[in-house]
């Protein structure tokens, strides 16, 4: 196990998280927030170790990238792809460090979602909580999207938050959903959380999993998963029929990620669901 303290510097495109165990430095997560694209989180890297457990731009799905928020459409401007006719694009990027701990970090990356012909659509704000606890990265994000005007996201297979971890072809990956369902069996399906975990084809043939847990806000129920062949994976409002929000009023939305080494054993990862049992708050 790694005694490590943590911090964060604000970098000319966003953010790095870094390590500091026994005076040697290393960065264990970027966020990149660049003006006229989604803010997203990539690499991750565990404490102890080299393999970056997300994937930026893969061959079969370029506009994936690493860890992030996006929906497909919004009053008709697409915010998952990022280029082509229809897409809508973002402004006003910003990364502010909200809170520094040595075992705790708080940072903020907002923006402005515009409609392809310039109207202002959404306000987003994402505070993430970042902390390492046996040798395990813990990101709790805190989506807020503000709508500017009277937004309709549209139904979709897709769309929220979403993690692209290093695919590869022929490549076993465990998955394993609240509701037991395994596999792909999980895509679509409603679950409280999802537990994946492959070697992702890291050259030592470590495996490497997440477990990502939904906290409903007020109002709100679990959404269905996305697990699509390439075992991308995010819950998804928006699976089951369109989302409308009122001008002014804000979407928000709560999730906790545990990125891990090995295998998470069922007796720890009970533990850890009872430890997230409490409400949380946006």
């Amino acid at each position: 196990m790694h005694s490590c303290q943590i911090s964060a510097e604000l970098t000319p495109t966003g953010l790095q998280i870094i390590s500091t165990n026994n005076e040697v430095k290393k960065v264990l997560l970027t966020q990149v927030n660049q003006i006229d694209h989604r803010p997203y989180l990539h690499p991750i890297v565990l404490p102890g170790h080299t393999f970056e457990l997300t994937q930026n731009a893969p061959q079969h799905h370029p506009w994936q990238h690493g860890l992030y928020f996006a929906y497909h459409g919004i009053n008709g401007a697409d915010f998952w792809l990022d280029h082509g006719e229809g897409v809508g694009h973002y402004s006003d990027n910003q990364t502010v460090i909200v809170s520094q701990e040595p075992n705790l970090i708080a940072w903020q990356s907002r923006c402005k979602g515009n409609h392809q012909n310039g109207m202002e659509l959404f306000q987003e704000q994402i505070t993430w909580l970042m902390s390492i606890k046996n040798d395990r990265i813990y990101l709790q994000p805190k989506y807020e999207m503000t709508a500017l005007t009277d937004l309709t996201i549209e139904q979709c297979l897709y769309g929220g938050l979403f993690l692209r971890m290093p695919w590869k072809k022929d490549l076993s990956v465990f998955v394993e959903n609240s509701a037991g369902d395994l596999g792909l069996e999980a895509e679509q399906k409603q679950a409280d959380w999802i537990d994946m975990r492959s070697n992702w084809g890291s050259p030592d043939l470590q495996e490497y999993g997440v477990l990502i847990v939904q906290h409903p806000q007020e109002g709100q129920v679990a959404a269905p998963w996305r697990v699509d062949r390439n075992y991308g994976v995010g819950p998804s409002e928006v699976i089951k029929g369109s989302l409308k929000i009122d001008k002014g009023v804000t979407l928000k939305l709560c999730y906790t990620l545990i990125f891990y080494a090995g295998k998470l054993k069922i007796e720890d990862r009970t533990q850890i669901l009872n430890s997230l049992q409490e409400p949380i708050n946006v």
